[in-house]
């Protein structure tokens, strides 16, 4: 898609599932892979259907959108930042972009002056000045397209200022007189890129690394924090991992639920420290052999606690009875179990 856009063109990696979508590209699901997936070539003459369309669509809230709406936002929405991508680091026709910028370099300050003799109606180099135009559009057609910011500052400048896209980097060559070599070293990428020289590549690309982390070594460091981080997948192996125990646990209780059942009980009683039944046993036995007798009161002694029991629920009904008449009833009631308990209570 950067290097090689016309190849990317022809792979079919939009889906279109709606058929009165496919219809504005006179399109059927035939003509596609499994049914849906389109290229980019296939839908390029619908294009300027599908822009209209979906300015019709966009008003509209997202949640009251048709069906048709809605695939149609998003196929518009997948087209532009298709589109935006092949503007990111070269510009669709170039067919030697490394070429063009060095020609470009070479004949900047010529190119410039016809420009500005045209402009000023005087003799000039109507070739030179036409070629210089044609470039400067297509930088600001990058500039304003581009989607990746992959031109740092350059050496000398603000390391922590803002990356630009290519195109913006192309247009500061008119102020500056020099090509940023940041875009020369991705016109070099594409360059081996296309021809297949996977050792000039791997050279490009080493020494490009080389540069960034001589100017952005902290960045780079926590970008690569990040992108371990996101290769790990935390929160999706736990996520799988929390499923496998579960299923686990509950084909176990399937398989053995007498001996789980019996292992809570087992469990439990170990956490309350008790000893096993003959050593229980046997200790009760040795507590009780300890145990002082108990002695029985006397008669009287057990008389004497009812009649105290007795004057204190007498007592108890008395100081109830002064309440209100709505729980006299209740009082009643309670003070009978009460007197009830108390006579049964034998004191040691």
């Amino acid at each position: 898609m950067l290097f090689e856009p016309e190849k990317a063109d022809t792979y079919r990696t939009f889906e279109i599932v709606h058929p009165d979508v496919l219809a504005l590209f006179n399109l059927t699901t035939d003509d596609g892979d499994g049914g849906k997936r389109f290229s980019f070539t296939q839908l390029e003459k619908g294009l300027p259907e599908l822009q209209r369309q979906t300015q019709l669509a966009q008003p509209v809230e997202p949640q009251l959108r048709t069906p048709f709406q809605k695939d149609l936002v998003r196929l518009h929405s997948n087209v532009n930042l298709y589109q935006r991508l092949k503007y990111s680091l070269s510009y669709p026709g170039a067919t030697d972009f490394l070429s063009e910028l060095m020609q470009f370099q070479e004949t900047l300050a010529a190119g410039v002056e016809a420009v500005r003799a045209k402009q000023a109606g005087q003799p000039h180099d109507e070739a030179a000045a036409n070629r210089m135009i044609a470039l400067g559009q297509n930088f600001i057609a990058m500039s304003q397209a581009g989607y990746l910011l992959a031109i740092p500052a350059l050496a000398g400048e603000n390391p922590e200022a803002e990356w630009q896209n290519a195109g913006n980097a192309l247009l500061q060559t008119f102020e500056t007189g020099q090509v940023s070599p940041f875009v020369l070293t991705y016109a070099g990428i594409g360059r081996t890129w296309r021809s297949g020289n996977a050792d000039q590549f791997n050279e490009i690309v080493r020494l490009y690394s080389q540069q960034l982390e001589r100017n952005y070594a902290a960045t780079l460091k926590k970008c690569d924090a990040e992108v371990r981080f996101n290769s790990a997948e935390p929160f999706y192996v736990s996520t799988v991992l929390y499923v496998l125990a579960f299923l686990l646990g509950v084909f176990s209780w399937l398989r053995w639920p007498e001996t789980l059942g019996r292992a809570p009980v087992s469990g439990s009683s170990l956490s309350r420290g008790c000893s096993p039944p003959s050593a229980s046993r046997r200790a009760c036995g040795s507590r009780a052999g300890r145990r002082s007798p108990i002695s029985t009161p006397p008669p009287s002694s057990s008389a004497g606690a009812q009649s105290r029991c007795a004057l204190f629920s007498k007592r108890f009904i008395k100081t109830r009875s002064a309440r209100s008449p709505q729980a006299q009833s209740v009082s009643s009631r309670s003070s009978s179990r009460t007197t009830s308990r108390l006579a049964a209570i034998r004191w040691k």
